[in-house]
C-alpha cells in the first residue's frame, strides 16, 4: 500500500496468542531528506554570481556618471566662451572701434586669463555690409572647444562731394 510519497509495507504476523500487524517502513538515506525540505539562503556559487553582477552594474554607472560630469563640463566651457564671444562682439560694435582696435586679445578685464579671442572682418557681398566674426578659444589651447559669434556690420557709404 502506498501513502503519499513513502511506501509502506504491511505484513501480517501470527502468534500463537495473537494476530499483530507489522508496519515496515523502507529505511531512509539521512541526506534524501534534504531534497524534500525547502532550501533555506543561497549557495556560495549565487552569491558569488550576484556580487559580479552587482559589481558590473555599479562600475558602469560610476562610468556614465563621470562621462556625464564630463560632457557638463565641456558644455559649461562652451557656453562661457560663446557668451564672451557675444560680448566682445557687442563691445567692438558698440565702440565703434572696428578699424581702430585690436583684432586679438584675451579677458584679462573680466578676470579669466583663461580664454583669448580674435576677431576677422570680411566683405559680405553686399554694399556697405562686412562680416565681423569672433572666435573664443582658451588660451594656449589649439585643439579644444572655441566659440565663434558672427555678426554685421554697416559701414556707411563716403559722401564723394563737399560743398
Amino acid at each position: 500500500m502506498s501513502n503519499g510519497s513513502r511506501k509502506i509495507s504491511e505484513s501480517r504476523v501470527r502468534s500463537s496468542e495473537c494476530l499483530a500487524t507489522v508496519v515496515v517502513a523502507p529505511i531512509r538515506n539521512p541526506k534524501s531528506g534534504l531534497r524534500n525540505r525547502k532550501r533555506l539562503g543561497f549557495s556560495l556559487l549565487e552569491a558569488i554570481a550576484a556580487t559580479a553582477l552587482v559589481g558590473v552594474g555599479v562600475a558602469s554607472a560610476m562610468g556614465g556618471l563621470a562621462a556625464m560630469a564630463k560632457t557638463d563640463r565641456l558644455l559649461l566651457e562652451r557656453e562661457t566662451m560663446q557668451r564672451l564671444a557675444a560680448l566682445k562682439y557687442d563691445e567692438i560694435i558698440a565702440t565703434g572701434q572696428i578699424e581702430t582696435a585690436d583684432l586679438s586679445g584675451d579677458f584679462a578685464e573680466q578676470n579669466l586669463d583663461k580664454y583669448e579671442w580674435e576677431a576677422t572682418v570680411e566683405p559680405s557681398g553686399e554694399e556697405n555690409l562686412e562680416i565681423l566674426t569672433i572666435t573664443v578659444n582658451q588660451t594656449g589651447v589649439t585643439e579644444g572647444p572655441q566659440a565663434t559669434f558672427d555678426g554685421l556690420i554697416f559701414k556707411p557709404p563716403i559722401e564723394g562731394g563737399a560743398q
